[in-house]
């Protein structure tokens, strides 16, 4: 009984004594470097492993961090990520008790850009409004030029728009509009961020495209302010109406400081016509038109009408030339329109 008791006591210690680093050999039987498949923004751990690859607590040892094979100075168990670069190969060395284990490499990968925030402006837009993007916090580890995917959407719906502007004519009033943005680097892509949701707001009625007929009249002609109506008028598809003014020289037709004077007339939108009889060669015509759709008058849509003198009235001069074919009658240069001839004027004194 005492012998097998004393053979019991002595297989106990015998596998302790197996279990202890320093007695006997060290339980480290390889190193390896933790992620496997690092990014330049992954800082590298060395990781000490036993027979089975679960990983154990060393002490004492010694740590040489290589990149490409060469020494890097580094010998902490963890390697900052900023002493790495995408491309770069690195292992490591570790010595436990006398004895080296060297990892398998790793190649540091891209690491892919992200950012931050971002916006839409202007918060409340209109629908006649150019709608543009405040992106915040790119960053990129591996110091790649910013390059960015623009989604736009209105009301859940794509819009097929991929610049960082959503100009006029794409939306109208009351749609929910919000943009997804996509960091890129040549390698790869990163997280997207998506905006807030902004709902447009009315727009304004567009500028009215204006022409004043006749476009080069005389002081006998009516002056008429025309709207082109197959143009479009408002960013919602609203009616509007419009409002036509007047000015002659730059000052305001009828005058305001004296009612019950001259006024425009009508002929297809209120106040659209100057009358003849208030015009003058010399003068310059404006008419000035704003179109309003119920809520709010957009920009003025202008054209102007300079009134020339009229042509040269017909002259005649007596032909005194006795050799001439028209020689004693009295002859007009209309005579010689499309023709070849010569005047010549006598000395007088």
């Amino acid at each position: 009984m005492r012998m097998q008791q004393l053979t019991a006591v002595l297989g106990l210690f015998v596998v302790a004594l197996a279990g202890c680093p320093g007695a006997g050999g060290s339980l480290v039987e390889a190193v390896r470097i933790e992620p496997a498949a690092p990014t330049s923004s992954d800082p590298l751990t060395v990781v000490t492993v036993d027979a089975d690859g679960q990983p154990v607590t060393a002490t004492g040892v010694t740590i040489t961090w290589r990149v490409d094979g060469v020494p890097a100075g580094a010998i902490s168990s963890v390697l900052n990520a900023a002493a790495t670069s995408r491309d770069q190969v690195w292992d490591v060395v570790v010595e436990v008790e006398g004895v080296s284990h060297t990892s398998a490499p790793v190649t540091i990968g891209n690491s892919p850009p992200s950012i931050s925030e971002v916006q839409i402006t202007p918060a409340e837009p209109g629908s006649d409004e150019t709608i543009e993007l405040l992106v915040a916090g790119w960053t990129d580890a591996d110091g790649d030029p910013q390059d960015l995917d623009y989604q736009w959407s209105a009301n859940g719906e794509p819009l097929g728009v991929v610049g960082g502007q959503l100009g006029p004519g794409f939306v109208v009033r009351g749609d929910e509009v919000s943009v997804t943005v996509t960091p890129l680097d040549p390698f790869s892509q990163g997280a997207p961020v998506t905006s807030s949701v902004v709902v447009v707001g009315n727009g304004a009625p567009y500028a009215p495209s204006v022409s004043v007929t006749p476009s080069e009249p005389s002081d006998q002609d009516d002056l008429v302010c025309v709207v082109d109506a197959t143009a479009t008028a408002d960013p919602d598809g609203d009616a509007v109406s419009y409002v036509v003014s007047w000015a002659v020289d730059g000052a305001p037709f009828p005058d305001p400081e004296t009612p019950g004077g001259p006024e425009p007339v009508t002929t297809t939108l209120t106040g659209d016509t100057v009358p003849a009889s208030e015009t003058q060669v010399g003068d310059n015509w404006t008419c000035r038109v704003v179109a309003n759709d119920g809520t709010e008058d957009g920009p003025d849509g202008q054209a102007s009408a300079y009134l020339a003198a009229g042509p040269v009235a017909d002259f005649s001069l007596d032909d005194v030339n006795v050799t001439s074919p028209t020689s004693g009658l009295a002859v007009s240069p209309r005579d010689y329109l499309q023709k070849v001839s010569g005047w010549y004027f006598g000395h007088a004194t």
